[in-house]
């Protein structure tokens, strides 16, 4: 592979690896409010008789538990990336020096 190209390469990863931690820091974000709604339904179904509560406790907790494996399929996306992103830095490396 051409310098070009393996510069390319790097760059668009690099713009990747930040595109993946900005998702990274909105998720947790939004995980700490739904974390928040969760457990207010929580124990508002455990108090109450009322079945829609219920549901909202299922709900919720579904939506919660998607997000955080949606984080766990983020942070394993990134980890690749960064990665990817290292060993192109090394083959550039490689290849400027002549090694």
């Amino acid at each position: 592979m051409s310098q070009k190209r393996l510069y390319k390469r790097a760059f668009r990863l690099n713009e990747e690896i930040i595109k993946l931690q900005d998702e990274l820091h909105s998720i947790g974000e939004q995980l700490s409010v739904l974390e928040d709604e969760a457990q207010q339904a929580h124990t508002r179904a455990l108090v109450s008789e009322n079945p829609q509560d219920k549901r909202e406790d299922r709900a919720s907790t579904g939506v919660f538990n998607s997000l955080l494996r949606h984080r766990e399929i983020t942070i394993e996306r990134l980890q690749a990336a960064k990665f990817a992103h290292l060993s192109l830095m090394e083959k550039i490396d490689s290849t400027s020096t002549g090694f």
